[in-house]
């Protein structure tokens, strides 16, 4: 009896970017693999994922049909400026805009502006549903406030791979946690060592803060997904 279920395969550019990948299903009627999904990646020359094109297998038809996009852009230090994302409307045939966001960054490339944009199907075009700016002390008063800079987190917004990498210097690990803006924890956890990668695809599109907690210290980060 034959237990499969799922099956992946993947094709890769000059540089190592993974430029499509299909899955398959497995059809317990013919004993074989057929189409599911397909994605294609297109990058920029700084190998940041500007382009993630998907597809559903039209069974009947035996054709891909699009199913939904999300284009990205980046500024010269790969800093993330906008997201679009789009998906695709059967009623009317067409692709449709479902979600876009903006960022700006200063002169550290710390954002210091975040817009949420929702697609009005009406004016076929973005409306602003959300802004968000962030300030930062540039002049540290204290030696609990000079700590704060002994915590990393990359990438911030969060890229489409969603994981956010936490780097510190603590010898001791540190525990984490992660809470909404109105303060709701949605994600928690611990490592012993310096550095965490943490798959944040559960979360929503938002902001986000990460609690660090290491030796009786405690460090706040704000990110956004």
């Amino acid at each position: 009896m034959c237990n499969l279920k799922n099956k992946y395969t993947y094709e890769y550019s000059s540089n190592n970017n993974l430029i499509l990948q299909y899955d398959y299903n497995w059809d317990i009627n013919t004993d074989s693999w057929i189409n599911r999904g397909k994605e294609e990646y297109t990058y920029d020359s700084n190998n940041n994922k500007i382009v993630d094109y998907r597809y559903l297998w039209d069974k009947p038809n035996s054709a891909w049909v699009d199913s939904s996009k999300e284009l990205t852009t980046y500024d010269s230090k790969s800093n993330m400026t906008s997201s679009e994302s789009y998906m695709w409307d059967e009623t009317t045939g067409e692709i449709s805009g479902d979600y876009k966001m903006g960022f700006r960054y200063n002169e550290n490339n710390s954002p210091v502006l975040y817009e949420l944009y929702n697609w009005n199907d009406g004016e076929k075009d973005w409306d602003r549903t959300g802004t968000a700016i962030f300030y930062y002390d540039k002049n540290p008063l204290s030696n609990n406030t000079e700590e704060l800079t002994q915590v990393s987190i990359y990438p911030n917004p969060i890229s489409s791979n969603n994981i956010l990498s936490i780097s510190t210097k603590e010898d001791k690990g540190f525990k984490y946690s992660i809470f909404t803006s109105s303060g709701k924890l949605v994600m928690d956890g611990s490592t012993d060592n310096k550095t965490q990668n943490l798959d944040v695809s559960i979360l929503d599109k938002g902001i986000y803060v990460l609690k660090i907690t290491s030796d009786n210290k405690v460090i706040n980060r704000k990110f956004i997904k």
